[in-house]
């Protein structure tokens, strides 16, 4: 066919230039089809998702929790401006990469010997029991001028089992009276008096205002995860958020850019890395990012306790490409702890300190955090990487972890009076599954669920129905980001105000969205 074609179109040249004629003309139809094919396929995921077929149908039996699409439903109709993909859980062509992680073993002869609950230092019973007696050097390891600096403070000794933490992160050394010798970096939560003490009018002028739903905002979340794969690797953790907790699974979740600063930014600043000052590393006029509107700081104003860490002190979101932060952004910060402990790694198995496994310890920073701060309004964001930044199998180890943290939070009363939030930034990005067609629409919807207390749809029915609806529409951080500030001036009358921006592009999830993400909206209760 493309010879009979440049051969019509050499028939007006002079027969001794025609063979010339049809072999350029063969190169150009040849060059201009595979320059087609790349704009079409092997562009960025951006454009090829608008462009790729549409195979997924069929999510699997009704009714069933863990079927993965969409539930569907009157805002699934041709009328919505976006309508979500209906993926199915294990897709055939993903069933290459349903495999189980190799068991997490951190075991070495025995326990850690210190551990912190609740502000405190403790020296636990097993190693007093091998060892009799031990003594422990405690050694305060504090933040230095910025975000890639630390320093040692003044050691304490004897650091006595059950004394207060003068510093979240620290170094013990112990010995025991047979003279076996314990050394490892540790992190807790030591309580801030000054921090309490001056906050505590403000959150006191809060509630009598009635402006704010007195709510904490704590937030877990894992990097590279998407919808389905958290189902897929965490469904005991996911059963338990959406059948025990009642928590609210946004399907319709979208990334706003690629990686997970441009995630992270409008989740926690309503702006995009470009509409902020430049503090990219090695660019004219960058700057540390201390300056951002970060939502931290509004609650701080509001007498919020704060805290925020992530694992991978080399590839953290704000300090990899970017300057960090000069001044400790929150009250309570672990990059400080990862500067200290991650040469330390390497003498343990992996993804373990000593005998504990690292996720688990992020987790236990977080339990001690609400532990500590009980009856203070409190702001917590943990976010973990290491199990599924480049991969996703060793996950799976976390699932138990997870739902126990979960459990440990409703059984305290945590959750009656918290939004509580489960995350991700992105679905797979550097993973082999990016390769499939249905990996690719993972990666635009990561998975993220939010849970209010239970007695909040009793008080505010009309926003309750609206978050559930928002669930099977787009959504994106911009709208998340909105929904912080809006819980923070929520009306006195529970289900009115205009649903506010918080100074960013987004919607307050509490409010009817019309599937466009940043356009506005109106109350489900609200007259047509």
């Amino acid at each position: 066919m493309l010879s009979l074609t440049a051969t019509m179109i050499c028939l007006h040249i002079r027969p001794n230039r025609r063979y010339f004629c049809r072999r350029i003309v063969l190169f150009l139809i040849v060059s201009f089809s595979l320059l087609a094919i790349y704009t079409i396929f092997l562009s960025s995921p951006n454009d090829v998702l608008g462009k790729l077929p549409y195979p997924f149908q069929g999510a699997g039996k009704s009714g069933d929790l863990l079927r993965g699409g969409s539930s569907g439903g009157a805002d699934q109709s041709s009328s919505q401006e976006c309508v979500l993909p209906e993926l199915v859980l294990w897709h055939p062509e993903l069933t290459v990469y349903r495999k189980d992680p190799k068991p997490l073993r951190c075991s070495e002869s025995e326990s850690n010997w210190v551990y912190t609950v609740n502000g405190t230092f403790r020296i636990s019973r097993e190693a007093v029991e091998k060892h009799g007696s031990v003594m422990c050097i405690y050694v305060p390891i504090l933040r230095g001028k910025d975000d890639f600096e630390v320093s040692r403070g003044s050691p304490v000794k004897p650091m006595v089992d059950g004394a207060r933490l003068t510093s979240d992160v620290f170094e013990a050394k112990c010995v025991g009276s047979d003279g076996a010798v314990r050394t490892n970096v540790y992190v807790g939560v030591a309580p801030k008096e000054d921090i309490l003490s001056q906050r505590k009018v403000r959150v006191e002028q809060q509630r009598s205002s009635g402006s704010s739903l007195d709510l904490d905002i704590l937030m877990f979340g894992f990097d590279s995860v998407s919808r389905l794969t958290w189902m897929r690797n965490l469904p005991n953790s996911y059963r338990y958020f959406v059948e025990v907790l009642g928590g609210t699974v946004l399907e319709g979740y979208n990334i706003v850019g690629d990686g997970t600063p441009q995630a992270l930014l409008p989740l926690l600043t309503g702006k995009t890395e470009q509409e902020l000052p430049e503090a990219r590393r090695g660019f004219s006029g960058a700057v540390t990012v201390d300056g951002h509107p970060w939502i931290w700081k509004d609650l701080k104003r509001l007498g919020y306790v704060t805290q925020w860490g992530e694992d991978g002190s080399n590839i953290g979101t704000f300090t990899y490409r970017m300057l960090g932060f000069r001044n400790q952004p929150v009250d309570h910060y672990l990059r400080t702890f990862y500067l200290a402990a991650d040469r330390d790694f390497r003498r343990y198995q992996p993804n373990c300190l000593g005998s504990q496994p690292r996720h688990l310890n992020m987790m236990n920073w977080m339990r001690d955090f609400v532990a500590v701060y009980a009856q203070r309004r409190k702001f917590s964001f943990v976010f973990h990487s290491e199990y599924s930044h480049d991969g996703y199998t060793d996950l799976k180890n976390a699932d138990g972890d997870l739902k126990d943290l979960l459990e440990h939070l409703n059984r305290t009363g945590a959750l009656d009076r918290a939004m509580l939030v489960l995350m991700s930034d992105h679905g797979a990005r550097f993973q082999n599954v990016r390769n499939t067609e249905q990996g690719k629409y993972e990666e635009r919807m990561p998975f993220f669920g939010v849970r209010f207390p239970a007695w909040f749809a009793a008080r505010h029915p009309g926003a309750a129905a609206n978050l559930e609806a928002n669930s099977r529409r787009l959504v994106t951080a911009f709208d998340v980001h909105a929904t912080f500030h809006h819980l923070l001036d929520f009306p006195v009358d529970g289900d009115g105000g205009d649903g506010g921006d918080g100074g960013g592009d987004g919607v307050c999830l509490l409010f009817l969205s019309d599937g466009i993400a940043g356009d506005a909206v109106r109350f489900a209760s609200d007259p047509v």
